[in-house]
């Protein structure tokens, strides 16, 4: 079953400022994650995170650089709806994300 993103208006706005070629990598991701959250995600660990979200993060490499990203959800109550609440992303020195 593929579920239907929500998307906060912080996350559309966090998507809309990264540049074009990771917001199209996050694409891909969030499309991935539609399909198979169970798989790709776990419970968010508390602190620092809210608890009751989920997370699923990933890396990728772009222009010689690691890019760790970390989408914060929900399961919509409907069963159908995943709501994406936060996306972080980072190239720290650990591949830790910091807010975008």
């Amino acid at each position: 079953m593929e579920h239907k993103l929500l998307l906060s208006p912080r996350t559309a706005e966090q998507i809309a400022r990264l540049p074009v070629n990771r917001r199209n990598v996050v694409r891909e991701h969030l499309s991935d994650l539609a399909t198979k959250p169970v798989e790709l995600s776990r419970p968010t660990p508390t602190p620092p995170y809210l608890p009751g979200d989920q997370m699923y993060d990933f890396m990728h490499k772009l222009a010689g650089e690691t890019h760790h990203f970390v989408v914060l959800f929900k399961y919509h109550s409907d069963e159908v709806h995943l709501w994406i609440t936060a996306i972080t992303h980072g190239t720290g020195p650990l591949g830790y994300p910091f807010p975008y």
